[in-house]
């Protein structure tokens, strides 16, 4: 994951009134990398962004500088050699939600279960991959989108595969995983 996360999620498309602002407090991005084998870990990214509009358009930004790993210095040399956040500060997802009229029609409480097929643009690169979510009416009226299942990026199709052996040098470790999983849980709320 090099450029950012500006995840363009067009995947709440339901006729709503009015748009719908992310909730930066309530959202969460996290990737878990593996290293040396069978050493996983959790690293999370803050300070995201986005809305969501009456017409089914999402766009959400995770800044990549955001990352963090619980290792200061970890997060330097991720923000410098794998993401390259001078030049490629953010990452993009878009999809398009199927059934929009039924998440329209969601009581409170109620959830719904899709596959949508996302296009990430990361590091000047695009991949169609699809995503499982599942969207969910809250209390307030907001809507929470998660993952069901782990989206997989992997690293050499959007050109990480030099900074992650950068950081294996620098660490010196004997491997870290070129393939990781991806998980979110975003909130809108108008």
């Amino acid at each position: 994951m090099k450029t950012g996360i500006l995840l363009t999620i067009t995947l709440l498309g339901a006729p709503l009134a009015s748009a719908y602002d992310l909730v930066a407090d309530q959202s969460t991005l996290t990737v878990t990398s593996i290293k040396s084998g069978s050493f996983a870990e959790n690293h999370s990214f803050s300070g995201l962004t986005g809305s969501l509009q009456s017409d089914g358009g999402v766009a959400v930004s995770v800044p990549l500088d955001s990352i963090w790993t619980g290792i200061g210095i970890r997060d330097e040399r991720m923000r410098k050699y794998l993401f390259d956040v001078a030049n490629n500060p953010a990452a993009n997802f878009s999809a398009k939600v199927m059934k929009m009229s039924d998440i329209a029609a969601m009581e409170v409480g109620e959830s719904l279960l899709m596959t949508i097929d996302g296009e990430f643009a990361l590091n000047s690169a695009i991949q169609n991959i699809p995503v499982a979510i599942r969207v969910t009416k809250q209390a307030d009226d907001s809507l929470r989108a998660t993952t069901v299942t782990p989206v997989i990026i992997n690293a050499a199709a959007f050109g990480y595969v030099d900074g992650i052996a950068k950081l294996q040098e620098l660490a010196g470790l004997p491997s870290i995983a070129t393939a990781v999983p991806v998980t979110f849980s975003i909130v809108f709320s108008d």
